[in-house]
C-alpha cells in the first residue's frame, strides 16, 4: 500500500525538502522545495544558527504545501561517519549493544558522546571456523545531531529517522536495481563533497571532504577582492565572456585540482583495502557538480568513465509542471531528500536511524498523548449524547409538531412578501459580489512603494518604475520560471485574501548602482522582502566610470509583486457586506 514519506536535506546553502508516494510501484514525487540558507547558518553539517534554519523550514513547508510534518532527514559532517565490524554472531536486539561495547576501537570522539546505529550485512565463517557477521556501523555527534533535530521540532515538524547522507545518495542514484560492480558517487555540494563506494546499494567506503562549491567560490572572491555574492554570480558565468575571465578561470583551476586530488586519493585508498577492488565507474551529483570542466579533470585522473548522476531517472514525475532544463537543475540538488525518503534497497536491511532515543520517546509520547485525549473526547461524547438522546427526541418531536402548526397558519400569508425579500436579497449579493471582486486582487501600491525603499540598497538608485497588475490566467510579464519561481495569478480565497505566494503585479525598474556588487545586492535585498520575489536583471550597460570596480553601471529589472502587499480594501469591503 503506498504511503507518504517526507525526505528533508539541510545542507550548507539550502534546506531541501521531497515528498514522495512511496510502496506502490515506482515512487511518485508529490511535492518538493527549497529555500536558500546564508552563510555560516550550517557549517559542517552542524546547525550554527538556530533560529534561521527553523524560519527556512517553516517557510520550506508554506510554499512547498508538504501534506507530512513527520521527516526523514539525513546528516553529514565531519562528525558523522560509517565504519566495518566483524563480530561474533549474535541476536539481533543484542546487535546495537554489541557494537557499542566494541566502539571504543572504531571512533574519533568519546562513546559517551555518541549515537550509534547498525546494519548487518551478512554472516561468514571466521578463520576459527566460528560464525561471524559483518556490521555497518553509523555513528554521529551527540551535538550534530541534536543540532538538526533541535531545528527540525522547532519548526513543528516530527523527526522520525536520522539517516547518514552518504546512504540516502547511494539509494537515489543506485536505483532499485544497483550494478553488481563496486560504484562510486561523489557529492559535490557547498561545503562539503562526499565520497562513497557501494557495492549492490550498500555503502562500502565514505569519506567526507571538508571542501565543495564555496571554495571556489572564495577562490574567485579573493583573487579578484569582490564580495562573495558577486563572486558566486562570476563562478556561474564562467563559459560566457566577460571581463577578468581569465583570473575568474585561474582561480577556479587551482581550487578544483585541489578537489579533485581529494577524490582521487579516496578512490585509491579504497582500492587497496583488502578485499576491495577499483570501482568501474563514477557517478557524480550536488549542486557543485556543475562547476565548470569538474567532470572532465576528474575522469582524466580516476581512470575509469564519470557520468552524471540522475536520482530523478528512477521516480515518476507526471505530477510535476516543469520542463526539461528546470528538470535537468533539480536533478542534481536532489539526491539527498529523495534518498533519505526512499527505503532501503536490500530486503531484510533496515535504515540506519541515528534519532536520540530521548527524542523518539518524546515524539511517540506525544502522539500517545494525542490519541487518548481524542479517544476520550469521544467517549464523553458518545455517553452525553446516549443519555439526552430519548430526552431529545421527544422535546424535538413536540417541537416539530408546534412548528409545523404555526408555519402552515402563517404561510400563506408571508408568500408574497417572502419573494419580493428573495429577489432584493440576490440582487444586493449580486452587487457585493462585482464590488468585492473588484478590489480582491488589488495592489496596495503605498505597500510597494514603502517596501521598496527598505530594500533598495543604499549605492544604488532608481530612474524609472512601471507597474502592471497581472490578470487572472497570466504569468507576470518577464518572469523567468524555475523550481523555486512564483509565478501563481492572484487567485481569490475564502477568507478574501490573496495567499503570500500569490503574484499581483509585476514591476519594471531601471536603476544604477556599482559595476561590481550592485546587481547582486539589488537581487539579494529585494528578495528578502516578503512584497517582492522572481527579482531578476534582465540587461546591465556599463554606465559613468566604465566597468571597472570603481565605476557605476546602468541596468533594467523586473520583480514581481507577493500577496504580503495586497490592498485591504477587499475586507473592509467584506465586513460590511455582511
Amino acid at each position: 500500500m503506498a504511503r507518504r514519506v517526507v525526505g528533508l536535506d539541510i545542507g550548507t546553502s539550502a534546506v531541501r525538502a521531497v515528498e514522495l508516494s512511496v510502496g506502490g510501484g515506482r515512487p511518485v514525487i508529490l511535492a518538493f522545495g527549497q529555500v536558500s540558507l546564508p552563510r555560516g547558518a550550517v557549517v559542517d553539517g552542524e546547525v550554527m544558527e538556530r533560529g534561521t534554519v527553523t524560519d527556512a523550514l517553516k517557510r520550506l513547508w508554506r510554499q512547498g504545501r508538504f501534506h507530512q510534518s513527520k521527516v526523514s532527514v539525513s546528516i553529514a559532517g565531519l562528525r558523522a561517519i560509517t565504519r566495518d565490524l566483524d563480530m561474533p554472531v549474535v541476536p539481533d536486539h543484542e546487535v546495537d549493544s554489541a557494537v557499542r561495547f566494541q566502539a571504543g576501537e572504531l571512533l574519533p570522539f568519546p562513546v559517551d558522546q555518541t549515537i550509534l546505529s547498525s546494519q548487518v550485512l551478512g554472516t561468514f565463517e571466521g578463520s576459527d571456523g566460528q560464525p561471524k557477521m559483518h556490521v555497518l556501523v553509523a555513528a554521529a555527534h551527540e551535538d550534530l545531531v541534536g543540532s538538526i533535530v533541535g531545528a527540525i521540532l522547532d519548526a513543528g515538524l516530527v523527526p522520525e529517522s536520522v539517516d547518514l547522507a552518504s546512504s540516502a545518495i547511494v539509494r537515489a542514484v543506485a536505483g532499485p536495481r544497483p550494478a553488481p560492480d563496486p560504484e562510486a558517487v561523489v557529492s559535490v555540494g557547498a561545503g562539503m563533497t562526499i565520497v562513497t563506494v557501494h557495492r549492490q546499494g550498500s555503502p562500502d567506503f565514505v569519506r567526507t571532504i571538508g571542501q565543495g562549491g564555496n571554495a571556489v567560490t572564495d577562490a574567485i572572491s579573493s583573487t579578484l577582492g569582490v564580495p562573495q555574492n558577486d563572486a558566486e554570480v562570476l563562478k556561474r558565468r564562467i563559459g560566457e565572456p566577460f571581463p577578468n575571465l581569465a583570473e575568474v578561470e585561474a582561480a577556479t583551476h587551482e581550487t578544483l585540482g585541489v578537489l579533485v586530488g581529494e577524490i582521487r586519493s579516496s578512490l585509491d585508498y579504497y582500492a587497496t583495502l583488502p578485499g576491495r577492488r577499483a570501482v568501474s565507474h563514477v557517478l557524480l551529483t550536488g549542486g557543485g557538480s556543475r562547476l565548470p570542466s569538474l567532470r572532465t579533470r576528474l575522469e582524466s585522473q580516476v581512470g575509469v568513465p564519470v557520468f552524471d548522476a540522475s536520482p530523478l531517472s528512477h521516480l515518476d514525475l507526471s505530477r510535476l509542471d516543469l520542463d526539461q532544463s528546470e528538470i535537468a537543475l533539480l536533478d542534481t540538488l536532489m539526491a539527498v531528500p529523495v534518498g533519505s525518503a526512499l527505503p532501503e534497497i536490500g530486503h531484510g536491511v533496515h535504515k540506519f536511524n541515528l534519532l536520540p532515543p530521548e527524542v523518539g520517546r518524546r515524539v511517540s509520547e506525544r502522539a500517545l498523548r494525542r490519541r487518548l485525549v481524542m479517544a476520550g473526547l469521544t467517549a464523553v461524547a458518545v455517553m452525553v449524547l446516549g443519555s439526552g438522546l430519548r430526552a431529545v427526541e421527544a422535546h424535538s418531536a413536540q417541537s416539530q409538531a408546534n412548528a409545523i402548526k404555526l408555519s402552515n397558519s402563517e404561510l400563506n400569508v408571508q408568500i408574497t412578501r417572502y419573494d419580493d425579500v428573495i429577489r432584493t436579497n440576490l440582487a444586493i449579493k449580486s452587487a457585493g459580489q462585482k464590488v468585492l471582486s473588484a478590489v480582491g486582487k488589488e495592489v496596495s501600491w503605498t505597500t510597494v512603494l514603502d517596501q521598496l525603499s527598505r530594500s533598495i540598497p543604499a549605492d544604488v538608485y532608481l530612474t524609472s518604475f512601471n507597474g502592471q497588475v497581472v490578470q487572472p490566467g497570466s504569468a507576470p510579464p518577464g518572469t523567468v520560471q524555475g523550481p523555486g519561481s512564483t509565478s501563481s495569478s492572484p487567485s481569490l480565497p475564502a477568507n478574501g485574501l490573496p495567499p503570500p505566494s500569490a503574484v499581483l503585479a509585476s514591476v519594471n525598474v531601471q536603476g544604477q548602482g556599482p559595476a561590481y556588487g550592485g546587481g547582486a545586492q539589488w537581487i539579494t535585498q529585494m528578495n528578502s522582502s516578503p512584497a517582492f520575489a522572481n527579482t531578476y536583471i534582465t540587461t546591465i550597460s556599463s554606465g559613468q566610470g566604465g566597468s571597472g570596480a570603481s565605476g557605476q553601471v546602468s541596468f533594467s529589472s523586473t520583480f514581481s509583486v507577493t500577496g504580503a502587499a495586497h490592498s485591504t480594501r477587499f475586507l473592509q469591503f467584506q465586513k460590511e457586506a455582511g
